[in-house]
Parts: structure tokens; C-alpha cells; sequence
């Protein structure tokens, strides 16, 4: 055994874990059914926390043993690429914690905040295929937002933890879009919704603009701009909120991947903003099946507190693992544990019921996929 490959055994044993994606398949079914169940727990070392961190998503609650996600889905998909009519589509429930904060407006957002598992119809979309030009893909119905470099999926993750850039988002539309591949570099996404988790009722009479650019600019790093624009205040169609996203990944080689978003809303022009930028590395000791290193690092200004009541210039770092304890297994890879610890500063007093401005967690949670 070389050195070299005898410190990458070692690190790999040291480590022991990875990630891992896994949707059930079945060749024989019209439709595929997935689902994944997540359990978690956060601990705040803030002096003055209670049971509420703030600035966090879906970790909010301290020290309380948490059911995020349990979710069902059934779909079947379509490719435009055949160039034959086709019609499929996708339903997904959501039974947790996580799904009080995901409720569209009029849409299962009457439980209110004190029951802590509820259900939510997470998406309820259908997908056609146009066979015009390179082949069109057209989904209608509620579908989550093209907005982001983190997403609602845990799986889709490196980290358990959610940036504040996630938090400053959309996270589902009700509407139409279409995907239009031009070549195997460059595709176009474009449509319109009701608006920022506007379901059944909505907040206001507009639409909303969504478009998207997907860029392969080499076989190791792609690109993507994102933007959404539209009225999105209670009662009011004059004040429109522009938001522009962008992501890059780029993988460079084997062991590590790099990732990349930046954010900027104007809710009203300068009136209300909000912006930040975020950098991801996750690193796999020799291409590991088993274990992923993941780093996070974050700036993120609530301009003029439109997102938390008051102005807030915030910065976090968050280092994790990712882990696949039975990779092989023919359901044991179903498993992943994702332990992290977070560090997080404010400009002024802002975490540990507004006492503190540095914050400290621990986090894990495990997902089971199927």
C-alpha cells in the first residue's frame, strides 16, 4: 500500500460516513414513489435562549427533539426530449414541523402556530410534454420555488442547518412554467405565479414574473440565474419586489466540490432590501462513499428589517459531515446522519432573545429515504 493511499484509508476510517440521494424506482409502475422521514435536535449555547433561535428556518426550536419532515410523493415524468405529447406530473404531502412554516396562503394555513407536527401539501403539480422544437416541458399547479442554492428537500443538502439566505426566499409558487432545453449547455425556464406562497387565496391581485438560466459552462462547473418579480405586500399591486439569485457549482475533481449563491431583493426599490452571499465546500476523503465534509460561510444584511423587524448585518460559518454509515447496504444506504456545529455573529444584539450578538449550536439529525 502507497502512503498516499494508505492516509486516505485512514482519513476515510477516521471520518466513517457520506451522503446520499435515493428515490424509489420501479420500471414495472406508470409512476415512481418516494418519501423520506427526518428527526432532529438543536442545541443553543446562547446565554439568554429560550426555545426559539432566531434567524433559523426550519432549526428554530432548542433543545426539543423534533419530527421535521415525514413526506410522500407520487410522479411521473415526462421527457420533452422524445418529442411526443406526454402528460405526467407530481404530488407531494408533507406531515412535521417543517410544514407549519411552508403553508401557501389558503392553503392548510389554518393551524396557526402552536400545533408543532402539521401536514402540508407541499407540491400538486402537472407536467406536459410539447413536442415543438427541441421539446417543451409545461407544469402547472403548486411547485417549490426555482429561488435558491438550498431547498426544501433535506436530501438535496449538504447541511442539516439552513442558510439565511434560504429564510429570504419563496418557498413554493402556485402557477405555470416553462422549461425549454436549447442544447445540452443552455436551458431557459419561464413563467408567471400568484405570488411569494400564495396558494388558494392571494395576498394580492397580481402576478408574479419567474425566469430562470441554466448554463453548463464546462463539464465541471455550471451556472444558474434566477429571478422573480411582482407585487408582493398584502392589499397593494403598486410595490413590486425584484429578486435576483445567482448559483454556481463547480466541481473540481474527485474529492471536492464548490459552491457558490448570491441574493438580492428590492421590496419596493430601496425602500426594503435585503442581500447576501454564501459559499459551500464539501470535501470526500478519496471520493468516500461514506463521508462528506461540508463548510459553509455567510453574510447576510437585512438592509431595513424588512425580513426581522430591524436592520441586521449577520455572518455564520457552519462545519458538518455528512454520513452513510452502510453505503452497500441494500437498505442500510437509505441512512444519512448529518451532525454540525454552527457559529454565528450579528452587528448588533441580536440572538439569545435579543441579548446577544454571537450564537452558538450543535445540531444532528438522521433522514431515511426511500
Amino acid at each position: 500500500m502507497s502512503n498516499g493511499k494508505g492516509r486516505c484509508l485512514l482519513t476515510t476510517l477516521v471520518l466513517l460516513g457520506g451522503t446520499g440521494q435515493v428515490w424509489a424506482e420501479n420500471d414495472a409502475l406508470p409512476f415512481q414513489l418516494s418519501g423520506h422521514v427526518e428527526g432532529s435536535l438543536t442545541y443553543d449555547a446562547s446565554s439568554g435562549s429560550d426555545k426559539m433561535i432566531l434567524g433559523r428556518v426550519f432549526d428554530f426550536e432548542n433543545q426539543d427533539p423534533t419530527l421535521n419532515q415525514m413526506t410522500l410523493a407520487i410522479e411521473r415524468m415526462v421527457d420533452p426530449s422524445k418529442h411526443q405529447f406526454d402528460v405526467g406530473g407530481r404530488v407531494e404531502w408533507m406531515y412535521g414541523a417543517d410544514a407549519r412554516k411552508l403553508h401557501s396562503t389558503g392553503l392548510f394555513d389554518y393551524y396557526g402556530g402552536e400545533v408543532q407536527n402539521q401536514f402540508d401539501l407541499t407540491q400538486a403539480y402537472v407536467d406536459v410534454a410539447i413536442p415543438f422544437g427541441n421539446g417543451i416541458r409545461l407544469r402547472m399547479g403548486k411547485f417549490v420555488t426555482p429561488l435558491g442554492f438550498e431547498v426544501i428537500d433535506p436530501t438535496g443538502n449538504w447541511l442539516y442547518s439552513h442558510s439565511y439566505l434560504f429564510g429570504a426566499i419563496a418557498f413554493t409558487h402556485i402557477g405555470a412554467m416553462a422549461t425549454y432545453v436549447i442544447n445540452d449547455r443552455l436551458t431557459f425556464d419561464v413563467g408567471i405565479s400568484r405570488g411569494w406562497d400564495d396558494a388558494l387565496e392571494d395576498k394580492n391581485d397580481a402576478m408574479d414574473l419567474l425566469g430562470k438560466v441554466s448554463y453548463q459552462l464546462t463539464p465541471q462547473t455550471s451556472l444558474i440565474w434566477v429571478m422573480s418579480a411582482g407585487p408582493e405586500r398584502a392589499g397593494d399591486n403598486g410595490v413590486w419586489r425584484t429578486t435576483l439569485n445567482g448559483i454556481i457549482n463547480h466541481q473540481v475533481n474527485d474529492d471536492l466540490k464548490l459552491g457558490g449563491e448570491g441574493l438580492w431583493v428590492l421590496d419596493g426599490g430601496m425602500e426594503s432590501s435585503w442581500y447576501g452571499i454564501a459559499g459551500y465546500a464539501q470535501y470526500r476523503p478519496c471520493g468516500s462513499r461514506h463521508v462528506a465534509l461540508n463548510l459553509r460561510g455567510e453574510w447576510f444584511v437585512d438592509q431595513t428589517g424588512g425580513l426581522y423587524g430591524t436592520s441586521s448585518n449577520l455572518y455564520e460559518v457552519t462545519l458538518g459531515l455528512g454520513i452513510t454509515p452502510l453505503p452497500d447496504d441494500k437498505y442500510g444506504k437509505n441512512l444519512m446522519i448529518r451532525p454540525e456545529i454552527r457559529a454565528d455573529y450579528a452587528e448588533h444584539d441580536f440572538f439569545g432573545g435579543g441579548t446577544e450578538n454571537f450564537q452558538f449550536t450543535a445540531a444532528i439529525d438522521a433522514i431515511y429515504s426511500f
